[in-house]
């Protein structure tokens, strides 16, 4: 299992939270320095955190947090859903699916890049037409 923090500390003000795990997406919000967001999961390459704040979902860059995050075990970089169809949600919560909102439905056999993952290794932000899911 991965183990990442329950929460992480923003080190740096004016923190943006991204679209997706590149500051080239779209820009969510911003934090200040020692706001405090809950981390629900890791990019690929362990260099930013999927975060949970004001009960939205994005991504914020590891430098400016602590802790910072590790790279996940063993995350491939492109995924097909095996499934005979699947949601994709605007988040993540494996314990309440329907919190977020259903954004698509796609069909067994679609090809997805994989962004990360959560802390608990049964959920994947995924690309979906250039938005990160």
């Amino acid at each position: 299992m991965l183990t990442l923090p329950s929460q992480a500390r923003i080190t740096q003000s004016n923190t943006f939270v991204y679209a997706a795990p590149v500051n080239t997406s779209g820009k969510l919000g911003v934090l200040l320095a020692d706001s405090k967001v809950q981390v629900v999961g890791v990019n690929r390459a362990g260099t930013w955190f999927a975060v949970r704040w004001n009960d939205r979902f994005g991504w914020v860059h590891g430098e400016r947090t602590d802790p910072q995050p590790v790279a996940p075990p063993d995350l491939p970089e492109h995924g097909v859903i095996n499934t005979q169809s699947l949601n994709l949600r605007m988040g993540a919560n494996p314990d309440n699916p329907a919190e977020f909102t259903a954004v698509t439905n796609l069909p067994q056999g679609t090809p997805l890049t994989i962004l990360g993952v959560n802390t608990t290794q049964n959920w994947v932000a995924v690309d979906y037409n250039g938005t990160a899911l």
